[in-house]
């Protein structure tokens, strides 16, 4: 698979490689309470994108471009998942793919760690926003289910977290869910682009990922210019939030203010 034409030109990642891995080692990890491990056929992989995407990719490829676009979003914006994939084979010698997850410890900052965790939050929306204003400008594939707080360790108090194997111990917010759902028709952006924008309203107006979806919208437009159905009443929603956020349930503020549990 020719990737470079494929993909964004100017990335820097690698064309990805993922490791074979005995079944036996499989169900080892299964075993393992540090780890979430979750399998699909390659042929069904395959199949759940056929004639969904500009490009045809065969299931060995789309595999790869999974694993391509988590490193990516890991190494050029900073947004980490757990997450390491293998090739292997079931008892019926089908081929899979297993994405072998790290399990993340919550934790709940204290009073004088809110400030901190809460950067840390936007930090993390200005990165996806910039993430999918790239992917508009330069093309190429994009992960789609990443814009919403419920991927990430933000279930109802818990923001951020540490992983509960190995000695990387560093608290952090952490992308769990590691599945793969990916597109690469640049229309498609301003769906993933206004969940985004509903998943956060509790952003200031001022952050810099208000002024990334400002720049997507315009330049969006500016490249889509019939734009009608769904699309237009997102459009029409995503202006509206802009200027004045109004939809969407407020996030931030919910970060709980009560001490860390040990």
């Amino acid at each position: 698979m020719d990737f470079k034409n494929k993909q964004n030109k100017e990335s820097n990642i690698p064309i990805p490689k993922i490791e074979n891995i005995e079944l036996g080692e499989i169900l080892k990890l299964k075993n393992d309470s540090n780890f979430v491990i979750r399998e699909i056929k390659l042929e069904k992989l395959k199949d759940e994108y056929s004639g969904k995407l500009n490009q045809n990719y065969g299931a060995t490829e789309l595999a790869k471009l999974g694993k391509m676009l988590f490193d990516e979003l890991r190494n050029e914006y900073g947004i980490d998942s757990p997450v390491k994939f293998f090739f292997s084979r079931d008892e019926n010698n089908e081929a899979i793919l297993f994405s072998v997850v790290d399990k993340i410890k919550p934790i709940i900052p204290t009073k004088e760690e809110r400030g901190t965790v809460v950067q840390k939050f936007y930090k993390l929306y200005e990165s996806l926003s910039h993430y999918y204003l790239d992917k508009l400008r330069n093309g190429g594939a994009f992960l789609t289910d990443i814009n919403g707080s419920t991927q990430y360790i933000y279930i109802y108090i818990y923001i951020y977290g540490k992983k509960l194997a190995g000695e990387d111990k560093e608290e952090k917010i952490y992308l769990v869910d590691a599945d793969i759902y990916l597109d690469d028709r640049q229309k498609s952006l301003l769906t993933v682009v206004y969940w985004l924008a509903r998943h956060s309203s509790g952003i200031d107006k001022n952050s810099h990922m208000i002024e990334n979806i400002k720049i997507f919208v315009s330049e969006y437009q500016e490249k889509f210019t019939q734009i009608g159905g769904k699309d237009k009443q997102r459009l029409i929603q995503l202006n509206k939030y802009l200027s004045e956020q109004e939809f969407g349930a407020e996030i931030l503020p919910a970060i709980p203010t009560f001490e860390k549990k040990k």
